[in-house]
């Protein structure tokens, strides 16, 4: 009787997303083998029909019915082997209490839920427009690999085992999906909960096929900026080899090959970073967080160049040279060089779209501002 107790409290665990991954695996064979136990889950699962179940036990006396069910099983079970009829009756008076118990824990459940829930994320209108340029440019391109039943790759292993996550988020996050862009290309990810992970070339992010527990944890090594879909009780984290972000806002850029190391600045909301070995710091809009282990480094930041590269676009009036061209060197992955310090003073005004062609967006610069500018390589170069 007590294994049957037990039962109840391991399916409420597991629809709480509170069961540890091998007990959580074992469940969900279970599951596939015995189709009343699936359906049980499912009915859980269902908000309408929990809420008629909890209709019907309003004229059920609650308390009553649980301390039946604890005196059962503090009872020795001596049923008689002659007693067929006595063993019906005692299985059917357990079947109520368990049903009790059951729909009690889903009233908690359906609670869990709402508290829980995630509010749909509105992804802005110059957001959709740059995903649609940059897949028309053809500058969109990554690897999506199931890392179940294949080797995971040695780099994506050692950081993991290097991070501080739990135990059972490092196994999940072993057997998850895998995007890894490629050098030249960037990368829009929808993440299971409605969040949207904007990835940089070269950039491994791993993530679950679903969020089962109270935090949603994903897995970052490169650079991706993040809007991430708000619940009030499910933390959203990305955890990296030198340490972790908690979101409590919205949008993130978070870089982990800075570098000082893990670099993350926050454009809107609120975040904490929590180096390897250290404690947990917050972090506000406008502000950048510096770290490797120990503590971050935190300090002011312009903002601009990450939120432009993630709408693709940037308005600007009255900038100084020096701002504008930083949002362009980390557009086009390219560095700037100043024939003179007064240089980076001159004041500009203008709109610019990233996915125009650098050539004729540093030509247009250059009419703009009265300086002779010159691309060579990965270097703009201006000259008095």
């Amino acid at each position: 009787m007590k294994d049957n107790i037990g039962q109840a409290g391991r399916l409420m665990a597991y629809l709480k997303g509170e069961l540890p991954a091998a007990e959580r695996e074992r469940l969900e064979q279970e599951m596939a083998r015995d189709q009343r136990l699936a359906q049980l889950v499912e009915q859980l699962r269902d908000r309408a029909y929990v809420s008629r179940e909890l209709d019907r036990m309003r004229r059920f006396d609650v308390n009553r019915g649980l301390r039946r069910l604890r005196a059962t099983v503090a009872a020795p079970e001596t049923v008689p082997a002659a007693a067929p009829a006595a063993r019906r009756l005692r299985w059917r008076a357990w079947l109520s209490a368990a049903a009790v118990v059951l729909f009690v824990a889903g009233a908690a459940v359906l609670w869990h839920q709402h508290r829980m829930s995630v509010s749909p994320l509105e992804i802005p209108r110059e957001v959709v427009q740059a995903m649609e340029k940059s897949r028309a440019k053809g500058q969109t391109g990554a690897e999506i690999t199931k890392m179940v039943g294949e080797k995971a790759p040695a780099g994506v292993v050692a950081g993991l085992e290097r991070s501080e996550m739990d135990e059972d988020v490092r196994q999940e996050l072993l057997h998850a999906t895998r995007v890894k862009t490629y050098v030249d290309k960037e990368y829009w990810v929808a993440l299971p909960d409605g969040s949207l992970a904007h990835l940089a070339p070269g950039t491994h992010l791993i993530y679950p096929e679903r969020f089962r527990s109270a935090t949603r944890d994903v897995y970052l090594d490169g650079e991706a900026y993040f809007m991430v879909a708000h619940s009030k009780g499910n933390r959203f984290v990305v955890h990296t080899a030198a340490g972790e972000v908690t979101e409590y806002g919205t949008e993130f850029d978070v870089d982990t090959r800075h570098a000082a190391g893990t670099r993350v600045v926050l454009v809107e909301g609120s975040i904490g970073v929590k180096p390897s070995g250290g404690q947990e710091q917050m972090v506000g809009p406008g502000e950048q967080a510096e770290f490797g282990t120990g503590s971050a480094l935190i300090s002011k930041v312009d903002v601009a160049p990450y939120r432009a590269w993630n709408t693709g676009k940037i308005e600007f009036a009255d900038w100084t040279l020096e701002r504008l061209m930083t949002v362009i060197a980390k557009w086009y992955g390219v560095e700037v060089e100043y024939g003179a310090p007064e240089m980076r003073l001159v004041k500009v005004s203008g709109n610019f779209d990233r996915y125009d062609d650098i050539r004729p967006t540093v030509e247009a610069l250059s009419e703009i501002t009265g300086l002779r500018m010159k691309i060579e390589g990965r270097r703009i170069m201006m000259i008095q």
